[in-house]
């Protein structure tokens, strides 16, 4: 999977968190229902596009039962809860093959690129083997 994917994943992530923050924040009572976020002027109905379209293209997962730094862990190999730490490990010395800096020893940009890579896959890793670590 590619980066920009990956970088897709987490920010689903982030909206999933910030739907049920507006879930909780926004009561039927509230004066800013999510009804009210979108009215359908075709119809004059109003229309919650908001949770339509989450509805149709994020169908119910056990992601949203595990803390979103994670789901964002997870995210950066290409995996989803529930996973081993065997499967994480996998993918994790697969990205490090792929992205060792020594690869582009002759483009220094790519190598600065590949060391923040190396970074980003190896803090990943701790949080994801500390979690699945302390999972019974």
């Amino acid at each position: 999977m590619s980066l920009p994917t990956r970088i897709l994943k987490i920010l689903e992530a982030y909206l999933r968190d910030y739907r049920e923050y507006l879930g909780e924040h926004l009561g039927k009572n509230s004066p800013r229902d999510r009804a009210d976020f979108d009215s359908n002027t075709t119809t004059g109905k109003k229309s919650n596009a908001y949770n339509d379209y989450f509805s149709k293209n994020n169908p119910p997962n056990t992601e949203a039962t595990i803390p979103t730094p994670i789901v964002e862990a997870l995210a950066v190999f290409d995996l989803t809860y529930p996973t081993t730490l065997a499967e994480v490990t996998k993918k994790r010395n697969a990205l490090l093959k792929t992205y060792h800096p020594d690869r582009f020893e002759h483009d220094t940009r790519k190598k600065d690129t590949a060391n923040d890579m190396i970074q980003l896959i190896n803090e990943a890793y701790e949080k994801a083997r500390a979690y699945l670590n302390a999972k019974p």
